[in-house]
């Protein structure tokens, strides 16, 4: 059941989402063609005004992009589980959990894949400039050292992904909170996101402040890759983030859970 689940999600949301992902790579491919073609066939002061006015479309469009992915997969959320279409999700003969877990994955992988876009818009964007240059000492100098780019590169995208999906769950539990909160669904949704929000700025803090607190302060006047500490400072960094996220997630899955299975409030 939660195949089909999965699938009847994705179905559902991938024609909105890709339109809006192509957009974005779109604008890139624009961005691209026009500091190209302003770099050398026009002069100082009109190519100034047009790279201008392509960066400002392309900030504004790879804004767009996330913004409206988050909008529409919270929305959605709301929509199918405590809107008019709950009366008939919950009549399904499907567990809660399925529900929650089918919408948090495909939710989460969305958000995931829009800041993919993001980065590959950026990277089109870019092509021709001198930043693969200023990267390439860098990775260079990383290995020198003993470290593997592409580990921590994996680990960013890890971490990345836990953020995505424990964002979508923070929102998910507000959401079933949010009408015991307030007789306005909407205005209880954003005071107990806040909450939520708060308490987990506090969770952060009392698990990576030892990291950052304590490590940190050795780090600050030789932070370079000839620093024994660096390594481990980042190690520490990684695993109290993952930490964070999972113990956050997994309130957040049980509150959600909890509220949608035991306190359901459709009216």
């Amino acid at each position: 059941m939660l195949g089909k689940l999965l699938k009847l999600e994705f179905k559902s949301t991938a024609r909105l989402f890709l339109l809006v992902y192509a957009g974005m790579i779109g604008v890139a491919l624009l961005a691209l063609g026009v500091r190209t073609l302003a770099e050398s066939a026009f002069p100082g002061s009109l190519s100034s005004i047009l790279l201008s006015a392509i960066s400002i479309l392309f900030v504004l469009t790879l804004g767009f992009g996330f913004i409206a992915t988050s909008i529409a997969v919270i929305s959605r959320f709301y929509k199918n589980m405590l809107g008019d279409e709950g009366y008939l999700m919950f009549t399904l003969p499907v567990k809660t959990s399925r529900h929650i877990i089918s919408k948090l994955i495909t939710s989460s992988l969305w958000s995931f894949l829009s800041i993919l876009v993001i980065l590959l818009s950026i990277g089109i964007a870019l092509i021709g400039t001198n930043v693969q240059a200023t990267l390439k000492p860098f990775f260079a100098e990383m290995r020198a050292f003993g470290y593997n780019p592409g580990l921590y590169i994996g680990g960013f995208f890890v971490i990345l992904l836990f953020s995505c999906i424990v964002g979508m769950i923070l929102w998910y539990a507000a959401i079933s909170i949010g009408p015991r909160v307030t007789h306005n669904r909407l205005g209880g949704t954003i005071v107990a996101y806040l909450v939520i929000y708060f308490a987990y700025q506090i969770l952060g803090v009392l698990i990576l402040f030892p990291i950052y607190g304590l490590q940190m302060t050795e780090l600050m006047d030789v932070y370079d890759f000839s620093d024994p500490n660096l390594q481990k400072f980042l190690l520490s960094s990684f695993l109290g983030v993952i930490l964070l996220n999972v113990i956050s997630g997994v309130v957040g899955y049980f509150i959600t859970h909890r509220m949608l299975d035991k306190r359901l409030n459709l009216n």
